[in-house]
């Protein structure tokens, strides 16, 4: 039966793909007071009765647009190009959102519109041509809609959570003559010669922070798009002592900070906003994981954890909970050199200031749960009935009974003791309601010890013993990590990523040697990648 249990958790295929936090900003109307494109580019013409009016909960002037004809032509000279990925959002308040409703749009090659209330993601050519958000819109309450395409998926954002998504593949339609709006859809044959029955389906609302990106942002960048107490200050523009600031075009400001190597190197940030949050956005090439020492106003406060992030030029971000006020100071103490086996800390890229956690819950649309959390019931009520109630009983017998031995001194079986802790708490996770809490600290606990241990005591020369159980080890970790997600803290979450990441960055661990293990599934791509590119994906989609 054991046979079978993992025969499920290790046959639910993980849908991952990976994306480059480092998008570009083509276009952003603000629209304080003027029709301006901030980030240079031609302004955007008002057409008709487009006025900017103050409104007192955004706090700041804003677009109007009354459904009759108003509309804003942007022309295409920002965003020519845009064809691989794009990342497009706007603050909406409306109180009718239907399909004849364009918020922002290139025409029909991309746009946000409505579908009944909720918000709709529309193009042309891609595979899957439209994709509805799930929550209502149309309520004349101020919202944040933010939609994404990556080359494989179109995503929509909803205040900041993702809502909905949905795989597709192709490039996006950027005819020439369709022309970049914010309220209604535009198509010309020249600069002054429209198609029949163009301009048409004209929003009636207010629009704010209308902007466009070339490529696909993360769940994090869109957060803070919508967290409205947050500052950045980029890493090149901070007082540098032992390190100095290298040109990157993958770097949010074109520079990242590196040969952060020597004890008293630091990175001053002289003058920070007040918050209670620190997120450290950072690339680190290493294998293992390196740390630095944050000082707050001269104090030294915390210290910074940083996971390797698959290349120099790969950034992801670590938060730490501090009071921040007056300075920040990432510096290299003796004790972070010691730790860091003397090799180079992480490149630093930038810092925000954040009033809030900016840690996303899941949420029940969270798409790369392997089980959804709606499912659970239906689960539950198979697991009353026979096969199925013999595999529940076998994942809480076993989940009772499975612990972690470091003294073990077969290391095969050391893995196969963690494959068996992660796939039976998991499943009992979810098919035993009342005891949840008991298999999430089970999976949390013995995860933190068994994979210290593993990365501790591996011998590459052992050949199969070394690999093959420690791919079902690895897989059934980071499965069962992935189920318990939402109960885990922040500081858990980026423990046992943390743990799971230096395992499996050991010798860079073949995903070939990981098929016996995985049973049905196998981690090895077409070009050969181990599991830690896989996981470095995967950590990717959970940000």
């Amino acid at each position: 039966m054991r046979r079978n249990l993992l025969f499920l958790f290790c046959g639910i295929l993980v849908l991952v793909l990976s994306c480059d936090a480092s998008a570009g900003l083509r276009a952003w109307y603000e629209f304080e007071g003027n029709y301006n494109n901030s980030v240079g580019g031609p302004a955007g013409t008002p057409v008709n009765d487009v006025t900017i009016v103050y409104d007192a909960v955004r706090d700041s002037n804003v677009l109007s647009l009354d459904g009759a004809g108003d509309y804003l032509d942007c022309g295409n000279d920002s965003i020519e190009g845009i064809d691989v990925a794009i990342t497009f959002s706007a603050w909406i308040k409306t109180s009718s959102f239907s399909t004849s409703d364009s918020a922002v749009s290139r025409c029909y090659g991309w746009r946000l519109r409505g579908n009944g209330g909720v918000p709709r993601f529309s193009t042309t050519v891609l595979t899957n041509s439209d994709l509805d958000g799930t929550i209502n819109v149309a309520d004349n309450s101020w919202h944040h809609v933010a939609c994404v395409y990556d080359g494989a998926k179109k995503y929509i954002y909803i205040d900041g959570q993702l809502n909905n998504f949905v795989s597709c593949t192709g490039l996006l339609n950027t005819g020439s003559t369709y022309i970049f709006t914010v309220g209604a859809m535009q198509k010309k044959y020249d600069s002054v010669t429209f198609y029949e029955g163009f301009p048409k389906d004209y929003y009636e609302g207010l629009v704010d922070d209308v902007r466009v990106y070339d490529d696909a942002l993360s769940r994090n960048e869109i957060w803070l798009l919508v967290n409205t107490g947050t500052d950045t200050l980029e890493a090149e523009d901070a007082t540098l002592n032992g390190v100095e600031a290298y040109a990157d075009a993958g770097a949010s400001g074109g520079y990242r900070v590196r040969y952060f190597d020597a004890q008293g190197d630091y990175i001053l940030y002289d003058t920070v906003p007040d918050g209670n949050w620190l997120e450290i956005t950072y690339s680190l090439g290493s294998v293992s994981s390196k740390q630095c020492s944050v000082y707050v106003d001269g104090v030294d406060v915390n210290t910074a954890t940083f996971v390797p992030t698959g290349g120099w030029g790969n950034y992801e971000t670590t938060a730490l909970e501090v009071d921040v006020t007056g300075s920040v100071k990432l510096q290299l103490d003796s004790d972070d050199q010691t730790a860091n086996g003397g090799e180079s800390c992480a490149s630093q890229d930038k810092i925000t200031v954040l009033e809030e956690e900016p840690v996303l819950p899941m949420g029940p649309n969270h798409p790369f749960l392997i089980v959804h959390e709606a499912n659970y019931p239906a689960l539950q009520a198979r697991a009353s009935q026979w096969p199925w109630n013999d595999m529940k009983d076998d994942a809480i017998s076993d989940a009772g009974s499975s612990v972690y031995n470091p003294g073990e001194s077969d290391y095969g079986q050391k893995c196969y003791r963690v494959r068996d802790i992660s796939s039976s708490n998991a499943l009992a996770y979810i098919l035993d309601p009342n005891n949840r809490t008991t298999y999430k600290n089970k999976i949390r606990d013995q995860l933190n010890t068994g994979l210290d241990d593993l990365t501790a005591t591996r011998d590459p020369s052992e050949g199969w013993g070394a690999n093959t159980p420690l791919g079902g080890a690895l897989f059934n970790a980071m499965l069962a990590m992935d189920i318990i997600y939402n109960d885990l803290t922040p500081a858990e979450r980026v423990t046992l990523e943390a743990k799971i990441e230096n395992l499996a960055n050991l010798e860079k661990l073949p995903c070939n040697q990981f098929i016996f293990s995985c049973f049905p599934l196998s981690f090895e791509d077409a070009d050969g990648s181990g599991f830690g590119e896989e996981w470095k994906k995967y950590k990717e989609l959970i940000k």
